[in-house]
């Protein structure tokens, strides 16, 4: 009898043991697959922004890295906030990713309700940084900063940005208190409506990151670049502390993000890929020409950066007077 319950106890641990191989072997395989079909790219801004642009720019290496097509989908709406939402209700499986402004999840909810919170996302990698830059219509009768400012104190100017509690918002908020002015803001959907609106003289200046090539190519008249140097592409613009002996305190940056609930093995599959996207050198040269530089963080460090974001921009807004 002994010897009966012996070999029995047997064959259950066997069978468990061989159970929890297989549940080990196909936890392997099912990582090993990953991605099996194409990923969503959500962009919470019309095409021709900088997000977009970030997203545009990074697609192929990303398509390489991962050996599967990346499909990217344009969600526009209350400064990224639609979009953003969107994401946060997306299936929890790996196949949808968003490329965010880290302002739609760090400054908006201060600002406006919102669909979602920090605990909605699992980070995949922060993946870009960028600048901001000042702009006026062409015939707009101030040609450099100072002059700007001068005019601005006794005239209406109008700035346009990309939506309420997006960075160029806060951009333009802070340049109010810095400078005494009292610019009047319009807000858009995007960056590209927000700059035509300036190049069609329905707006008389522009704060965003997407301005090198309008500048460049004159459509725009440059006045002041946000940037710790200058603009190679535009070199004769002085930086914001050339003109004033001050550091700017609005900087702007990009973030990969997932859906909470995202599985691990998954989450670290798509973390690598923006890694190996982000060190092609070809990348690299077409952030250049848009004023933006690759710039990676893991997924760790980028939820510690959101949260310490979400506190700092908490209490920028409230020196603003933007909330309570």
């Amino acid at each position: 009898m002994t010897d009966k319950k012996t070999r029995k106890a047997a064959r259950k641990l066997l069978a468990a043991g061989l159970a929890v191989a297989g549940l080990i072997v196909q936890t392997t395989v099912l990582a090993a697959t990953f991605p099996d079909r194409p990923v969503r790219l959500i962009v919470p801004y019309p095409p021709g922004g900088t997000s977009d642009n970030v997203a545009r720019s990074i697609q192929q290496p990303l398509e390489k890295a991962l050996g599967q097509t990346v499909i990217i989908e344009n969600v526009s709406g209350s400064a990224g906030t639609v979009g953003t939402a969107a994401l946060a209700d997306a299936k929890p499986d790996g196949y949808t990713v968003g490329i965010n402004a880290s302002a739609t999840i760090t400054t908006s909810p201060h600002l406006t309700p919102v669909n979602y919170d920090l605990d909605s996302f699992a980070p995949v990698a922060r993946v870009a940084i960028s600048y901001l830059g000042i702009a006026v219509r062409p015939d707009f009768p101030a040609s450099n900063f100072k002059e700007f400012v001068e005019y601005a104190k006794t005239h209406r100017v109008t700035v346009s940005n990309t939506g309420i509690g997006a960075t160029t918002h806060l951009c333009v908020e802070a340049l109010k208190k810095e400078t005494g002015t009292q610019l009047v803001q319009v807000p858009f959907k995007g960056s590209s409506p927000s700059m035509n609106a300036v190049i069609n003289g329905h707006i008389d200046a522009v704060c965003d990151p997407a301005l090198i090539n309008p500048m460049q190519s004159g459509i725009l008249k440059p006045i002041v670049t946000l940037t710790p140097e200058r603009w190679k592409e535009i070199p004769d613009t002085p930086t914001y502390k050339e003109a004033t002996g001050k550091a700017f305190p609005v900087t702007n940056w990009y973030v990969a993000l997932a859906p909470a609930g995202t599985p691990d093995d998954r989450l670290q599959i798509l973390t690598d890929a923006f890694k190996q996207a982000l060190d092609d050198p070809d990348l690299a040269k077409r952030f250049a020409s848009m004023g933006i530089q690759p710039y990676f963080s893991p997924s760790a460090e980028v939820e510690k950066e959101l949260h310490e974001e979400f506190d700092t921009r908490g209490d920028t807004l409230k020196d603003l007077g933007l909330t309570q």
